[in-house]
């Protein structure tokens, strides 16, 4: 129920809980098939969608994971034999993540799995300008994100060097 001194949050809410909902669901029709989580699918189209080997670092960001949570998933999907890991020739401290034949094969039948049933989602209660819509708020709230969070970080710097004097 939205309370009354803060109408804006409802919405948000209801998108949170929706997202979820849809993530829980694709899971669901994915582990069923591929044996993946729609997090580890989203990883491997990631990866697909580069010719060349990804840094860690850069993949998590591509897909909003912590360092951490890039690591666990990565590790997952090796222990799956989906991605390989090996080190970055340029930067020792960095691992580069590839597709495995396998990744390749998997990252394919998740990715027409996803489509369909995210079609059938979407197109049973919105109309294709409404599916539009929802598509270019949820890239606006991501660039909102990244500009807040460059803000923060910036800040966080000055702090830094602030505190250090």
């Amino acid at each position: 129920m939205p309370q009354e001194n803060a109408p804006e949050i409802y919405p948000w809410r209801q998108w949170d809980i929706t997202a979820r909902a849809i993530v829980a669901y694709m899971d669901r029709m994915l582990s069923g098939t591929v044996s993946i989580s729609l997090l580890d699918a989203e990883v491997l189209d990631e990866l697909a969608s580069s010719p060349e080997p990804r840094r860690m670092c850069d993949l998590g960001q591509s897909v909003a994971f912590t360092r951490s949570g890039m690591t666990r998933a990565i590790a997952r999907l090796e222990k799956l034999g989906l991605v390989e890991r090996t080190p970055s020739p340029s930067d020792k401290r960095s691992m580069l993540v590839s597709l495995t034949p396998e990744g390749k094969c998997t990252q394919q039948e998740a990715a027409v799995i996803t489509q369909e049933h995210g079609a059938q989602l979407f197109g049973a209660v919105a109309t294709a300008d409404e599916r539009r819509r929802v598509e270019q708020i949820g890239l606006d709230l991501r660039a909102e994100m990244g500009a807040r969070q460059s803000e923060m970080i910036k800040q966080e710097d000055e702090d830094a060097s602030t505190c250090g004097r």
